[in-house]
């Protein structure tokens, strides 16, 4: 809720289809040419050459409104490749990470197999065959069903550029290692452990180890083809970008640190300073039209707010009432009397010990000690 009542934009995750034109305003138009992340496709785009499209998001605000109304789908299309993506990842079994932290990590970092940094092809190359077979068919079966965890339905009707190059890979793997059941050796890739010899060799008196790749097979070339293979495939259908890398993402992403720490740890202090010392912000009359300055048209509470900005740490009563006075005495505009001034007084000061800024002080009888709080 702190989400969709502070940002403006928020209105934009509606349905596209009941989206129009008329629902921007101008303000939206201006608000999201101040997202940061507007900002960064405007200059993609003028490093891409692409210098009409950035001119026309800056200056005509028919055709940004037109790409802000594009985004809906767009948002729609990220949200259903990132859904798959750690669908699949999930199902290939080799990751023992929760879902909850693959979840974050995939909207921070985007996915990525092909990166140094992601393990997940080194460990699908060690694999042998039966192995690899195991995880084609559960890869198969991810995309038939779906996840209902996820609310993700299962897409294999759309994904036979998928699922033709696994059912080919896992055939192709399927009559190799049939194959090798009639010889000698079993099968093996150029990644699997079994490839790896030691080689002794001694120098000077001096055992030296090397590691060495044993001879490999025409099966075993064609295995390892077929792990290249499945890796590229992999790498290229299980991706997605990190979600600050999408224009306007702003409107949808939510952060929960910043809205809930607002929230749960108020700072009454400044919302209490900000109203005393510009009161026309809240009650929108024209006496407290100052601009921030100290008049004696403000609201008492307001006016002794000012002084109290000026005193030092104790605020003697008296001087705090002689000042007062000066203000909104019989001599000025506002002229009134001394013992309606005086009553006006003392029920500021009272507002001001309620909300927290002064309190007696314990040193002298007839001062006050100002208060820090948050």
């Amino acid at each position: 809720m702190c989400h969709f009542y502070a940002n403006p934009l928020s209105f934009l995750l509606a349905d596209h289809a009941k989206l129009s034109r008329q629902l921007l305003q101008a303000e939206h138009l201006e608000a999201v040419r101040s997202l940061e992340s507007f900002k960064s496709h405007v200059e993609a785009s003028v490093e891409a050459r692409q210098l009409t499209h950035a001119q026309s998001l800056l200056e005509d605000d028919e055709y940004l409104a037109t790409q802000i109304l594009e985004q809906g789908p767009r948002r729609q299309e990220y949200i259903q490749q990132l859904l798959r993506s750690l669908h699949l990842l999930v199902a290939l079994g080799l990751n023992l990470t929760p879902l909850t932290e693959l979840y974050i990590s995939a909207l921070s970092k985007g996915i990525d197999l092909s990166s140094a940094d992601s393990p997940v092809l080194e460990s699908v190359k060690r694999l042998g065959p039966n192995e690899i077979a195991s995880l084609i068919s559960r890869l198969l079966e991810a995309i038939r069903a779906g996840s209902p965890d996820l609310d993700l339905q299962g897409w294999e009707d759309g994904a036979e550029e998928l699922t033709r190059p696994l059912n080919e890979i896992r055939d192709d793997i399927e009559a190799l290692a049939e194959r090798a059941k009639s010889g000698p050796n079993s099968l093996k890739s150029k990644y699997s452990a079994q490839s790896r010899v030691v080689r002794t060799t001694v120098v000077a008196q001096k055992v030296q180890l090397s590691h060495d790749t044993a001879t490999l097979t025409d099966n075993d070339k064609a295995f390892t083809d077929a792990i290249d293979r499945l890796a590229e495939v992999l790498s290229r259908h299980i991706q997605c970008d990190a979600v600050t890398s999408g224009p306007l993402h702003e409107a949808w992403l939510y952060d929960a640190k910043s809205p809930y720490r607002d929230v749960f740890v108020p700072r009454p202090s400044v919302i209490f300073a900000r109203a005393l010392t510009r009161p026309h912000d809240y009650i929108s009359c024209a006496c407290c039209r100052t601009n921030g300055t100290l008049a004696g048209t403000l609201p008492t509470t307001a006016i002794l707010y000012h002084l109290y900005l000026e005193a030092g740490a104790l605020i003697n009563v008296a001087d705090l009432w002689s000042a007062y006075l000066a203000l909104v005495g019989d001599e000025t505009d506002i002229a009134l009397d001394e013992r309606t001034a005086l009553v006006q007084f003392y029920r500021g000061l009272g507002e001001l010990r309620i909300m927290g800024f002064v309190k007696q002080s314990k040193k002298k009888a007839d001062h006050i000690a100002k208060l820090k709080w948050m």
